[in-house]
């Protein structure tokens, strides 16, 4: 085989058979260019390893390198993104590293969070129970009398009934829509409730044509958001346009076995125990056919909502409405599906329309987050809505930007994916549902798929250089064998080379765009706030106290509460928790003063100002005999008022001035928000306009100010007299009380290895005042 010719031998012959004497030197360069690049375009041909055929292999290589590099960023990067930004948010839920451990006795919830608790943990008596028959839940003509409106009864209840919500022929093609979705959606979109066998729910895509051509999902959830009495109590209990966090229906055929008793959220870790942690959720029960006994109908125990668990022996009943009725239901409430034995009916399927609402994301002010225990029956890409986006969802349809929070579809942002996710995942890994639809929170997913990232780039790396090496010999293999120029083998080596060069340009890209994603997420406002802690943060109440540690003078205060006992907390004063802020108002022991005071406002208002006190002492007290009353400290514990130096009867004068002029009282709760605002840097109106909980302003002049209307707004003589001796009389007795207190104070602190000297103002009537000069040290939150 003759030897190979190389760019010399070609340059030799041309310069050779040309004559250079009359050639310029810029025309004899071109065509020394020329014919490199002739050489260049054939070196493939007689050289074969640089063939195209050849070029595969390296290729490959490059791509499974840069396939490699893109896994192994993305890791780092997801798992920066769980560390700052998820993991600060599951924290805040209460759930700790381990979520499927979750519900160990070494991690309940209510040792996580008790410094945030607004209520107790309350079992429910039967005569606790406030409504025994489903007639009493009706929004009729008889019972409209006996509540301000339909949301005071679900206050008082935690269930109501709206009759013919939805019309005959729309709840009849509804039902028509649900049954044919459940016969056409593939098993793993059907999701079976705890107890298996002929009960199971379908989470529903409003925008899915296929199976529901006729939009009847739709239509009818425009017409349930029309509906005036739905729409403004879902709007009072929840504030204006609440976020949609469930769609879907709930099928029951005959032979389906009857559910345990219990409520969709649990009691430690929902608005009824945390109210400025969680947001409240109310479900919509919509019943889609005429409900008997032996269709398996859902049992209510109105009243439960207030309870963290009841007894089975309560007088619960279960509700048989016709078709159309929507039931409305607390998430707290303990309630069941009953057996369905309707085998001789010639449909004896259940068919259960449900959506479920929670308070909305207000940027700035609105930091609490869903509550634990539900697996919200909703597909993830139909996350992001609220309740006015039903009225033109036809019109702008719903999709998965919306679901993860990149835009909204409506005036308000609804709540993202991430958020829903994180609070579905503690009741599906205490359920062991496999695989875990919200696997991608658990950081040792990530952890192994980081691994797994990096040895599959050191094995394509090494498969990368064995490629080039490989080549690299075979060329050098083929140029002696065919007796090659060098300079054609320095050709291919170059392009080589190049080969390299433009694999590691293309990886380095690939990886800083993926970086500059990132930090552009970094520096959306939604990521700063998490990663500063004003978004998602708990209030700062003062650090909770165990009793077992406190001074013995102290833990004799703390009074386990009961359900005839008057409770009063502050934690409760926030614009944004909405009619929850008179959640106290049902506690059963409330509910009976605010009747008995009802009762008597007439009688007090007309009675002359020198019998006023006699009245309240004569008329009043007696009835409350063996109640007490009670004031949640800044500990967190229940103490009674005397130990906090609070006036009873001052208290009841100023409630009966309350349920005479309401506007008085809803003042009053205006004035509540600014305190809590001052003290906390949460819970007022004027978010944006308060001034700085540090500042002498928030510390001093605007409770000042705040207090003087109070008590201009429930001013009455014989009153004011009277606080004016007792205040003359009773400063030497604050003053001891208040010493008391600064050394719980230092005592506390000190056992946790704390120093402060700095000066703490009064709060809800205990005192504190500088102490511990000397060594300052950073406070930590213990």
């Amino acid at each position: 085989m003759p030897p190979c010719k190389g760019p010399s031998d070609v340059l030799s012959q041309h310069i050779v058979s040309s004559d250079i004497t009359y050639m310029s030197k810029k025309s004899l360069a071109h065509q020394i260019n020329d014919t490199k690049k002739e050489k260049a375009a054939s070196d493939d041909e007689q050289f074969p390893p640089l063939g195209n055929d050849w070029k595969i292999i390296p290729c490959l290589s490059s791509a499974l390198v840069t396939v490699s590099v893109v896994c192994a960023v993305f890791s780092f990067i997801v798992l920066h993104l769980h560390d700052v930004y998820v993991y600060p948010i599951i924290e805040e839920t209460g759930q700790i590293l381990g979520i499927q451990s979750y519900y160990d006795e070494e991690a309940k919830y209510q040792y996580y969070h008790r410094h945030d608790f607004t209520y107790y943990f309350r079992t429910c008596e039967s005569s606790e129970i406030s409504a025994t028959d489903q007639s009493m839940l009706i929004w009729n003509d008889d019972n409209k009398p006996d509540y301000h409106d339909f949301s005071e009864m679900m206050q008082l209840h935690g269930a109501g009934m709206i009759p013919d919500l939805l019309s005959p022929e729309m709840t009849k093609e509804l039902r028509g829509s649900v049954l044919r979705m459940n016969a056409n959606e593939p098993k793993h979109k059907q999701f079976d409730l705890k107890e298996k066998g002929n009960r199971w729910s379908l989470r529903l895509n409003p925008s899915d044509l296929t199976n529901d051509p006729h939009k009847s999902v739709q239509r009818a959830l425009k017409e349930i958001a029309g509906h005036q009495v739905f729409r403004s109590t879902i709007e009072n209990l929840l504030g204006d346009d609440p976020a949609i966090v469930e769609i879907a229906a709930i099928t029951s055929d005959p032979g389906a076995p009857g559910q345990d008793w219990h409520s969709d959220t649990w009691g430690d870790a929902a608005s009824m125990t945390l109210g400025r942690r969680h947001s409240a959720m109310y479900s919509l029960f919509l019943y889609l056919q005429d409900t008997d006994e032996t269709m398996g109908p859902t049992g209510f125990c109105p009243g439960t909502h207030m309870c963290s668990q009841s007894y089975a022996d309560c007088p619960c009943f279960f509700a048989t409405p016709k078709a159309g009725t929507g039931v409305i239901l607390n998430s707290q409430i303990v309630h069941q599906g009953s057996e369905n034995t309707a085998f001789l009916k010639e449909d004896g399927t259940r068919v259960m329309f449900i959506i479920t609402f929670a308070s909305r994301p207000r940027p700035g002010t609105e930091h609490r987050q869903l509550p634990l225990g539900s697996v919200y029956g909703i597909p993830w890409y139909m996350w992001g809505h609220n309740l006015h986006e039903l009225d033109n969802m036809m019109e702008v349809p719903w999709n998965w930007r919306h679901a993860l929070g990149i835009t909204k579809s409506g005036k308000h942002w609804g709540i993202n994916y991430l958020l829903g996710a994180i609070a579905a995942h503690s009741e599906n890994a205490k359920n062991e549902i496999e695989p875990q639809p919200e696997w991608f929170l658990d950081r040792p997913v990530w952890e192994e798929f980081q691994g797994l990232a990096f040895e599959w780039l050191a094995v394509s790396l090494i498969a990368f250089v064995a490629v080039l090496v490989f080549h690299a010999l075979l060329m050098l293999t083929v140029a002696y064998t065919k007796r090659c120029e060098w300079e054609l083998v320095d050709h291919n080596f170059r392009a080589l080379g190049s080969f390299v060069k433009s694999t590691l340009k293309m990886n380095a890209f690939i990886a800083l765009l993926i970086v500059s994603l990132y930090y552009g997420f970094t520096q959306t406002q939604w990521a700063q706030d998490v990663k500063s802690g004003k978004r998602f943060h708990s209030v700062p109440f003062h650090p909770y106290v165990d009793v077992e540690y406190a001074p013995r003078w102290y833990a004799e205060r703390v009074v386990e509460p009961r359900g005839i006992d008057i409770m009063y907390s502050e934690r409760l004063d926030a614009y944004y928790t909405f009619r929850n802020t008179y959640f106290y108002d049902f506690h059963p022991g409330n509910y009976f003063f605010r009747g008995l005071l009802a009762e008597v406002a007439d009688t007090y208002k007309n009675a002359p100002l020198d019998t006023k006190r006699y009245f309240i002492e004569s008329k009043i007290l007696p009835d409350l005999e063996g109640r007490k009353f009670l004031v949640q400290d800044r500990y967190g514990h229940w103490v009674t008022m005397e130990d906090e130096s609070m006036d009873v009867l001052g208290l009841i004068r100023s409630e009966l001035i309350g349920v005479i002029y309401p506007v008085v009282r809803i003042l009053e709760k205006e004035l509540d928000f600014m305190i809590s605002q001052c003290k906390y840097a949460d819970g007022g109106r004027g978010y944006g306009a308060m001034a700085d909980p540090e500042t002498a302003l928030s510390k001093n002049h605007i409770p000042a100010l705040v207090e003087n209307l109070r008590e201009r707004f429930t001013k009455e003589a014989w009153w004011v007299e009277e606080e004016r001796a007792k205040l003359r009389t009773s400063v030497s007795d604050l003053g001891s009380r208040s010493k008391k207190l600064i050394r719980l104070d230092v005592k506390m602190m000190k056992s946790k290895g704390i120093f402060h000297s700095s000066a703490v103002i009064k709060e809800v009537g205990l005192f504190r005042s500088s102490f511990l000069r000397g060594q300052r040290k950073r406070l930590d939150a213990w």
